[in-house]
């Protein structure tokens, strides 16, 4: 009978360390690029402010970034629907920006808004919708992470731990 040979395990190395990078950099544009095919295609409606507040974001720092609480209404078809936006409006990329001095704007209601809307389900909404941008570059940079990984996997570490 012979005795059990004790198995003694290395520790990780930057050769690991350098392999879990090269997975969370492969996986992030594939999971950004399947999170942008999958999402809803949004309408557009006409909507209008029914009520706004600005609210501080701050009590004794420089930089101040107002918040806004809104509540708006559009019209899809016949059908009238509400919506609330809570967040930092933005200045630029949406079709509802507002530059600083023009925020008070919000607070006034009827201000005039471009609402988007899901199609399949007109009750949700948002004021602002991610800028559209290429699909493909997306899908490259996953291909090309998962090609990197892969060459990492296959070829770089095996050959990097029997050295």
């Amino acid at each position: 009978m012979s005795l059990r040979k004790r198995h003694r395990w290395r520790k990780p190395g930057i050769a690991e360390v350098l392999f879990v990078l090269a997975v969370v950099v492969a996986m992030l544009p594939i999971s950004y690029w399947w999170l942008r095919l999958n999402r809803p295609v949004w309408n557009n409606a006409p909507g209008s402010i029914l009520s706004g507040k600005i609210l501080s974001t701050h009590y004794n720092a420089e930089r101040y970034d107002p918040k806004v609480r809104a509540q708006y209404q559009y019209l899809v078809g016949t059908v009238t629907f509400q919506g609330t936006f809570e967040g930092f409006w933005p200045e630029v990329g949406s079709p509802n920006a507002l530059p600083p001095d023009r925020l008070e704007e919000i607070t006034k209601p009827g201000h005039p808004l471009v609402v988007a809307y899901d199609p399949a389900n007109p009750q949700r909404s948002v004021l602002h919708p991610l800028l559209e941008e290429s699909q493909l570059k997306y899908f490259l940079l996953s291909v090309a992470g998962l090609l990197v990984g892969g060459a990492y996997c296959l070829i770089i570490y095996p050959a990097w731990r029997n050295h």
